[in-house]
């Protein structure tokens, strides 16, 4: 899925356990309806490795965030079941620029004859 808008604040890498570390950020977009504007403010969350995608964006800036929408269940101390949802990201591009992802880009190819030469 993917989301735009700009960026209203970038949170602190948080270190939640000796192996998982997170980062949320919070993503300001607004919607007219008549005369009416409606503003909503997403949080997405980027883990592990990908925490440092953020580095390079300040608030205010136009982004796109692709992300994944995650769910779990919780029971609480009382033996109720509690459900959470997470929107977790794992690419940021500037919509003016190029996209920050954690994977390889593919190769590009200049002709057929170039195609054929790929393993």
């Amino acid at each position: 899925m993917e989301f735009i808008g700009k960026i209203h604040k970038i949170m602190e890498t948080q270190q939640v356990s000796a192996t998982f570390q997170k980062r949320d950020i919070v993503i300001e977009s607004s919607k007219t309806n008549g005369d009416n504007t409606y503003t909503e403010l997403i949080t997405f969350q980027f883990v592990q490795d990908k925490v440092s995608l953020l580095d390079n964006y300040q608030v205010g800036q136009e982004v796109q965030i692709v992300f994944n929408l995650k769910g779990r269940k919780w029971v609480s101390p009382q033996n109720e079941d509690k459900f959470f949802n997470t929107l977790q990201a794992f690419v940021i591009s500037s919509v003016k620029g190029e996209a920050q992802s954690p994977y390889p880009t593919p190769p590009t190819y200049q002709n057929e004859a170039d195609e054929d030469m790929a393993f």
